[in-house]
């Protein structure tokens, strides 16, 4: 049975690269079995079908040819067309990155749509991004040597342009500088907070 539209929280999660987004989705999906929609899952999808290596830089490319085609708001009314599919009553929004898609899910959702901001230091995102790549066999960043020209990169990524705008609409922050039983911490504070009393 699919739950209906106003019975739906919509948790959206916003961050830079690194500062955590994926370890708390998959803490809310293990531990309190929402589920979730990586925004970027559908563009992936496309370059597979297209034998498109999704690096960084195609998928940043695609959706921006996308975007400027289609409209800013395409990949939001792509996951608001699967939430509304989903039996579950919490569902997470996971790679936001364009202030019309909270707006297009503020509208749609209202009230039952929440926005979670995680922040993290740079140098700790930075390093934690030099600690995955080292651990895998293909690079999925591409990381320059130093902090400064990690931070300049990142800067001139399409896709990232607008996350510290997002992160200044958010419900809800939560610092990821500290270690993963911090962290749950953290996020049990705020489902108890903000998801369980809705």
């Amino acid at each position: 049975m699919v739950t209906d539209r106003k019975e739906k929280i919509i948790l959206g999660i916003v961050g830079k690269r690194a500062s955590g987004k994926n370890i708390i989705s998959n803490f809310l999906i293990n531990d309190f079995a929402f589920c979730e929609i990586v925004f970027s899952d559908s563009i992936r999808e496309i370059l597979k079908i297209l034998a498109i290596p999704p690096s960084r830089e195609n998928l940043s490319w695609f959706i921006t040819k996308m975007r400027k085609r289609f409209g800013e708001e395409l990949l939001a009314q792509m996951a608001i067309s699967k939430i509304e599919k989903m039996t579950n009553k919490v569902v997470i929004c996971n790679g936001l990155r364009r202030k019309a898609e909270i707006v297009i899910l503020k509208r749609t959702f209202k009230q039952n749509f929440l926005l979670l901001n995680l922040n993290c230091d740079d140098r700790a995102r930075f390093l934690r991004i030099k600690k995955r790549e080292a651990s895998q066999k293909e690079s999925k960043d591409k990381l320059n040597p130093t902090l400064i020209e990690f931070l300049k990169d990142e800067q001139s990524i399409e896709t990232e342009k607008e996350i510290d705008e997002i992160q200044k609409m958010a419900d809800y922050t939560i610092m990821n500088n500290g270690n993963f039983d911090d962290l749950k911490r953290e996020v049990t504070n705020f489902v108890k907070k903000r998801i369980n009393k809705k």
